[in-house]
């Protein structure tokens, strides 16, 4: 792994992110058929959910060239990561199913070897992790099933404070000034809106024209946030940047869904490509400078069959994790390290 890190820093120093081709590093599975890599940190070690053999789903960590099983809270059967920072530090969710087949969902801190709950707001019955920062503070959301109710929190080692303003909210991700984002309702009734959560202010970021659902699910250091808008029967991925939200498009034409932004502004995601029998099926994408380029084209050696379907992260350095399809209902969850310069243009 280090070897391969060290051809990722050396292919991307200069020439750009979008300029990359890229080695597809399989990160398999936890013994079962399937796994997703849902977020990863500056040196490379990955996190997500990974069935095993007895075909639990559950959280892992990928450093050093294994996938570690980090178990469930006790009582639980299921777990799934959702962030990790550069100190190693996870979150995330860990449930059971109760017996009328509703889940009570556990929001998780995981360092040191020890996986801890971190409980819920008061007068909420279950919680769930989106993110934690380099200053180990994490953002999420309380619910209550009754309603429902949704409150967004952070965590900074001591209790959760809720940061939604008494609104129905939900944060999904934090950076390294503390804002976090996500999303929000003004009213009962009232669609869902993309949101920053910053200083006690709960900022609307709104919708782009025609459409009236927005949810913001990944941010950078500058304030930088990627997400979705969505109209009947359609989603369109957006960039915020300087209080205007852009339009990302899509790969060849269609909408998309981004849900990872660095602090150089590539946005990756996953876009709907319509295939040549009138099937659709997702593909990963990176996004730089206006330029969308479909994932599949820039993994090097060329492959046939399996489809790198889902992008949900990017460190500083250009590493994307996700998902690759191995068949219909089988994915591995997948490393890209990028290596080699190209054109960004078709």
């Amino acid at each position: 792994m280090k070897k391969l890190l060290s051809l990722g820093l050396l292919g991307v120093c200069g020439v750009g992110f979008a300029q990359t081709r890229y080695l597809s590093v399989d990160l398999g599975t936890l013994g079962g058929n399937s796994a997703s890599a849902l977020a990863l940190n500056d040196h490379g070690d990955v996190v997500g959910s990974a069935y095993t053999a007895a075909g639990q789903p559950h959280a892992f960590l990928y450093s050093g060239g294994v996938m570690h099983d980090l178990g469930t809270l006790p009582g639980d059967t299921i777990s799934n990561a959702t962030g990790i920072n550069n100190l190693g530090q996870v979150v995330g969710v860990s449930s059971h199913q109760n017996g009328d087949g509703s889940y009570t969902y556990h929001a998780f801190l995981y360092a040191d070897g020890v996986m801890q709950n971190l409980g819920t707001l008061a007068g909420f019955s279950d919680s769930k992790c989106g993110s934690i920062n380099d200053s180990g503070v994490v953002v999420g959301w309380s619910i209550q099933s009754a309603g429902p109710q949704y409150h967004a929190f952070t965590y900074d080692g001591g209790s959760l404070r809720d940061v939604s303003g008494g609104l129905t909210s939900i944060a999904l991700a934090i950076n390294s000034s503390g804002q976090a984002a996500g999303q929000v309702r003004f009213s009962d009734f009232g669609d869902w809106h993309a949101a920053l959560f910053s200083g006690g202010v709960v900022q609307d970021l709104g919708v782009l024209p025609g459409f009236s659902f927005s949810q913001a699910d990944a941010l950078n250091s500058i304030g930088q946030v990627v997400g979705i808008c969505q109209g009947p029967g359609v989603t369109d991925g957006f960039l915020y940047s300087a209080g205007t939200m852009t339009d990302l498009g899509g790969l060849g034409g269609l909408g998309a869904w981004p849900t990872g932004i660095n602090d150089a502004g590539y946005v990756v995601g996953s876009s709907l490509v319509r295939l040549s029998n009138g099937h659709q099926v997702n593909h990963g994408f990176v996004y730089v400078a206006g330029h969308m380029r479909d994932l599949n084209s820039l993994i090097f050696p060329r492959r046939v069959g399996p489809i790198f379907s889902l992008a949900y992260g990017i460190n500083s350095h250009g590493l994307i994790c996700g998902q690759t399809m191995i068949d219909g209902n089988h994915s591995h969850a997948t490393l890209l390290v990028p290596y080699m310069p190209i054109s960004i243009h078709p």
